[in-house]
């Protein structure tokens, strides 16, 4: 009996190509997992993102809507002080117009008193200047 003998050669290029490949493998592997955990993380953070600058456009248009209605606000109570003036000033200028017409009034009438009283004496003065020039014995008494 012939015994075959075969010898298993062992190369070591192949064993070594062998451990390249299976960490090359590997290594894609592990690159792809955080590559693709990296993407995710990167959604994450762009919803994050875009979230924020929803709540600040928000913020920034109640900050607005805010600013706007005190102006509004301020106008109006601009408004209503100027009515309140302006009746004031009304009421003022109503008050010194009655008063400055009774005060006419008043100076009329004193007019008319002394002018009835200069009137009454200019003929009172006339009818004794007559009287004594028509009745010679009125003087003397």
């Amino acid at each position: 009996m012939v015994l075959l003998q075969t010898t298993v050669t062992y190369d070591p290029f192949s064993l070594l190509f062998l451990l390249l490949v299976a960490l090359g493998i590997i290594g894609l592997g592990v690159y792809l997992f955080t590559a693709i955990a990296d993407l995710r993380n990167r959604n994450e953070v762009t919803d994050a993102t875009v979230n924020a600058l929803n709540v600040s456009t928000n913020t920034y248009a109640n900050l607005a809507q805010a600013v706007i209605n005190a102006i509004n606000q301020q106008t109006v109570n601009m408004t209503n002080l100027t009515q309140a003036i302006v009746t004031a000033l009304n009421v003022n200028t109503t008050m010194y117009q009655a008063q400055v017409q009774a005060d006419i009034n008043f100076k009329n009438t004193l007019l008319e008193l002394y002018g009835m009283q200069l009137v009454d004496r200019d003929i009172r003065q006339l009818m004794l200047t007559k009287n004594q020039g028509q009745n010679p014995q009125a003087s003397t008494k």
